[in-house]
């Protein structure tokens, strides 16, 4: 795989909840936890079933795969684009845990509110 955990959130989008240390997604340095999976090699991802997602994902190590994120608290924001390679790192998947269900609370589409006053 790539070194990503996401969770899909009730709106469609598959919301990433984790970087493996060791992954390719956190190597790119442009995906961060809170990011939406747009797109995997161009194929658009929302409402996406999440074997599918996955099957997407994985693939055999070496092999590149195009991840397209959208940032996801100012999903207005321009795409970010990484090529990534796969290997073995053993941390993909769905985690529908109540940390990943206060993350997707956060990926909203609308920008949020601005921070009060200091």
């Amino acid at each position: 795989g790539v070194g990503l955990v996401f969770a899909p959130n009730y709106q469609g989008y598959h919301v990433i909840t984790s970087l493996h240390p060791n992954g390719s997604a956190r190597a790119c340095g442009r995906i961060m936890v809170g990011d939406v999976i747009h797109s995997i090699d161009k194929k658009p991802a929302k409402n996406m079933p999440v074997p599918v997602l996955m099957s997407l994902l994985q693939g055999q190590p070496g092999s590149k795969v195009l991840l397209e994120v959208l940032d996801g608290t100012f999903m207005f924001l321009p795409p970010k684009y990484c090529e990534l390679t796969r290997k073995e790192v053993g941390a993909l998947g769905q985690v529908p845990s109540r940390m990943a269900r206060e993350q997707l609370k956060k990926a909203h589409v609308e920008p949020p509110a601005p921070p009060p006053p200091t």
